[in-house]
């Protein structure tokens, strides 16, 4: 098992997606060794106050490498043929988690240290 160690990472912009939000902010959280480490959205929604945006944080926690037979179950599962290995990683294990925050734009601005606005 592998513990994820955030401090060595950046926020990757993502752009050129439709969305159903006024305002849609995307980033990836990219280690040195350009690997994806989590994933942050900042959405405007009806259902908030004036100002409020709705920020969805997802992390990665640890990573174990599987088992022969673990992989096994997963290509079975997912009927994963061949071609797709070359694509689809299915060494490890990923846990993550989810942290949901909704504060004003420039706190969350503030809290990912991100522009939501540009």
């Amino acid at each position: 098992m592998y513990q994820i160690d955030l401090s060595n990472t950046h926020w990757e912009r993502i752009r050129g997606f439709v969305s159903e939000h006024r305002i849609d902010a995307r980033w990836i959280l990219k280690s040195d060794d350009n690997k994806s480490y989590g994933s942050l959205r900042i959405v405007s929604h009806p259902d908030l106050p004036p100002g409020y945006l709705r920020a969805f944080f997802t992390y990665v926690t640890n990573i174990t490498p599987k088992s022969d037979v673990e992989k096994l179950k997963t290509i079975e599962l997912y009927h994963i043929d061949i071609n797709e290995l070359e694509v689809y990683s299915i060494d490890n294990e990923y846990k993550t988690e989810t942290i949901k925050h909704e504060a004003p734009f420039n706190e969350l601005e503030k809290l990912f240290n991100v522009k939501i606005f540009e």
